[in-house]
């Protein structure tokens, strides 16, 4: 502890002016408070730092509620409006008041406990007009104060917005430049008179347990996109990922897709073998502008799938085509891209009824791949991804059923087995 401080005393005594483009400090709390707060004042005020990082251990018992850590007198800066800071990143730090911080467009909350006050989250917001990126990780708010975090902030900048972690509750009502918005177990929602028309690319990912409560889970998804539902004409971009044992698309879940007339790209990833077979007709019906159609089933959901039953699958692979009217067609679909595919399970036949809805459907169809083996690995941010797959060997028969599927009296449609 000693060594430190003197180590941090001797960085402030330096005769010359330091020049820093990048602080990080990660310390363990908090007999150190003042001499750390100084060195961060220094930094901010005097080096030029623009992305700061600070990094507060607990040295409490995992089991114990971790205290959170103050800066002392709650400032990181003498000189707010003279600052560069452009990137704030605080783990287990209450946010300072960061009104002043012109440069400020970046900020990372995470491991907040459930004492921070809501007016914690909603005062950044507000204080900082010109933030364009708010990142809440594993954060929790006091629930006795105030029931849901609202953002109402019709002078906000704010363009990416992610909410992590299943404590946090969250209503938008103005954000007026929110493009990209990521949820992953959290509850957002977006009230009936939001204003967010830039909202064009949504990231959606629940993740269930087995001994979770699957009905609960299903609500949170439910509500979510019944309050999608006056926004989604602005939506370009959009991924599903709800991973669970035998949990995809409720039955109920399946008229609460509005019609998004402006989605482009879509992703449905983490299927277990007891999907629906029904819903991706139901998405692709609410996006008459469609270009790309990603579908990825997860293979360790797949490995107990028990046989199918019979009937019902041949119920589906007999259904007439719906799309013989002009005006049921799909004219934008280009490519349906499938990887999970197993040729002696359940999965196998809802792979291929997909194919064949696909290609009865779409005029504009050019491309259709289907993989046995892949993953979704994502690109750096929630909603950059990339559809990684392997090369399999596939058999005859198999071959056959996927093409069988792709005979159509349109241009001819490149198809992609692996």
């Amino acid at each position: 502890m000693r060594a430190m401080v003197c180590s941090v005393r001797s960085l402030r005594a330096g005769r010359h002016r330091r020049v820093c483009g990048k602080l990080s400090l990660e310390f363990f709390a908090f007999s150190t408070s003042a001499t750390i707060n100084r060195l961060v004042v220094d930094a901010v005020d005097s080096w030029g730092v623009e992305d700061l990082e600070v990094v507060a251990k607990s040295t409490e018992p995992i089991t114990h509620v971790r205290p959170v850590y103050k800066f002392p007198r709650g400032r990181i800066s003498r000189k707010p409006g003279e600052s560069r800071l452009r990137s704030l990143k605080l783990v287990n730090c209450l946010s300072p008041p960061l009104e002043g911080f012109t440069a400020l467009t970046t900020l990372l909350l995470r491991d907040l406990p459930c004492s921070t006050p809501a007016a914690v989250y909603e005062g950044v917001v507000t204080a900082c007009p010109q933030l364009r990126v708010l990142h809440l990780i594993s954060c929790s708010f006091d629930r006795d104060t105030a029931g849901w975090l609202v953002f109402d902030a019709p002078m906000s900048e704010i363009r990416e917005l992610v909410a992590d972690g299943p404590f946090m509750t969250v209503k938008l009502r103005s954000l007026p430049k929110l493009e990209r918005l990521a949820v992953v177990d959290a509850r957002v929602l977006l009230c009936s008179d939001a204003n967010v028309p830039c909202l064009a690319h949504v990231s959606l990912v629940f993740s269930i347990g087995p001994l979770d409560n699957h009905s609960i889970v299903n609500h949170l998804i439910s509500m979510f996109m019944l309050s999608l539902k006056d926004t989604a004409s602005s939506m370009k971009n959009l991924i599903l990922r709800f991973t669970g044992p035998e949990m995809w698309i409720a039955p109920n879940l399946k008229n609460q897709f509005s019609l998004m007339p402006n989605l482009k790209k879509l992703l449905v990833a983490d299927v277990p073998s007891s999907w629906d077979v029904s819903w991706p007709r139901v998405l692709i019906q609410a996006a008459p502008l469609l270009e790309s159609l990603h579908v990825h089933v997860s293979q360790s959901q797949c490995q107990h799938d028990e046989e199918p039953d019979r009937q019902n699958v041949s119920s589906y692979l007999q259904q007439p085509s719906t799309s013989s009217s002009s005006g049921q067609r799909h004219r934008h679909l280009k490519e349906l891209v499938v990887v999970g595919f197993q040729s002696m399970s359940r999965i196998h036949h809802q792979v291929i009824y997909l194919v064949r809805f696909a290609v009865d459907t779409s005029t504009a169809l050019r491309r259709v791949a289907v993989f046995k083996h892949g993953h979704v690995e994502d690109k750096g941010g929630p909603w950059d991804w990339e559809m990684v797959s392997k090369q399999s060997t596939w058999s005859n028969d198999e071959k056959l059923a996927v093409l069988d599927c792709c005979v159509t009296s349109t241009p001819q449609i490149e198809v992609l087995l692996g």
